[in-house]
């Protein structure tokens, strides 16, 4: 006999109290801002001093 989950657990919400807390809170909100603007800010340095190297690498 083969047990079979039922299909109401498979479809539940993770959770559904500390979603709307986690939401409200500024905090938070600006701690991702943060981090999504450094993550930003890091590539396109990145792909600046990319650029640098390989046209210092070319002139020489």
């Amino acid at each position: 006999m083969v047990r079979t989950i039922p299909n109401s657990n498979i479809m539940k919400p993770m959770n559904v109290t500390a979603a709307p807390a986690f939401r409200k809170s500024c905090d938070v909100r600006m701690w991702n801002d943060i981090v999504l603007s450094f993550l930003n800010l890091s590539s396109i340095l990145f792909t600046y001093v990319a650029y640098f190297i390989r046209f210092s690498i070319q002139s020489d």
